[in-house]
């Protein structure tokens, strides 16, 4: 469980073992933002509270500063306190949204857009292998063809359908040469599973180019279940692509792009 400071005033340390609503610290990497109390009702293990320095590690080892959780927070939840099963299973657009966002750089940014590109054909499979530690395995595969356009925030103007479908042919074309490369493709065959997050080892194979790659994925309870999300930078020029430009160079678009993933997990992953 990682470190974690928070700046909520101190309370009174609470007994062991008290059966009221208990919080647990929800684990984080150091600096991230995501860090957050969560609560689980009626555990009996945890107490209460939690630490200011770190997670109790049961009953009878209460010793630290303990701080209330955020009411904002009650009710949630947490994944933690969830067991992951042995399954293998299908995503794609049906149980999944896999995004691309862009940016725009240079004296003529202000004339482009920044776009949200979603992929809609696309297929992958997951296996969660529910050992001591637990892993898994993912394969993802990107139709190039079945990029669209679905947002263009900023620009001198609004998108239209033909500018939609001009960046489309852009994107096929000129970044990512569809007709040679019809393929995106990312496998990981090392998942690392931790309390409610896991990292993707793998490689990321862009036009013919393969690049190791890491991805770190969030588990989050929702109303329709668990999801996994999570976000990832992939740089153009890393595989060789030269990020699109336009009016002589003036208008860029960003070396780094974003890849946003959110997929709806199968019930019979994980169990409360």
């Amino acid at each position: 469980m990682s470190a974690l400071v928070f700046a909520w005033p101190a309370i009174p340390q609470p007994p062991c073992g008290d059966s009221m609503m208990s919080t647990q610290v929800r684990s984080a990497r150091p600096g991230s933002p995501a860090a957050l109390a969560t609560i689980s009702v009626s555990s009996l293990t945890t107490p209460n509270c939690f630490s200011r320095l770190s997670a109790p590690t049961g009953v009878g080892t209460c010793t630290r500063t303990w701080l209330p959780a955020p009411a904002h927070l009650l009710g949630r939840r947490s994944v933690d306190f969830m067991d992951l099963h042995t399954t293998s299973f299908e995503i794609g657009p049906k149980n999944a949204r896999l995004l691309v966002r862009t940016r725009r750089e240079g004296l003529g940014a202000r004339a482009g857009h920044e776009l949200v590109i979603e992929a809609t054909r696309w297929a992958g499979q997951v296996r969660i292998d529910a050992g001591e530690p637990p892993g898994g395995y993912v394969e993802v595969q990107v139709d190039t063809h079945g990029l669209e356009v679905r947002e263009g925030h900023g620009g001198a103007r609004p998108l239209t359908d033909k500018d939609r479908l001009e960046i489309k042919g852009n994107i096929e074309e000129k970044v990512l040469s569809a007709d040679r490369y019809p393929e995106l493709r990312f496998t990981a065959e090392k998942v690392a599973v931790e309390d409610h997050h896991a990292h993707l080892t793998g490689k990321l194979t862009i036009g013919g180019q393969t690049r190791s790659a890491g991805v770190d994925v969030d588990l989050e309870p929702a109303a329709d279940g668990i999801h996994a999300h999570g976000t990832v930078l992939v740089r153009q020029t890393d595989f060789g692509i030269k990020p699109y430009s336009a009016l002589m160079g003036m208008l860029k678009v960003a070396d780094e792009v974003e890849v946003d993933f959110d997929v709806r997990l199968p019930s019979g992953a994980i169990s409360t």
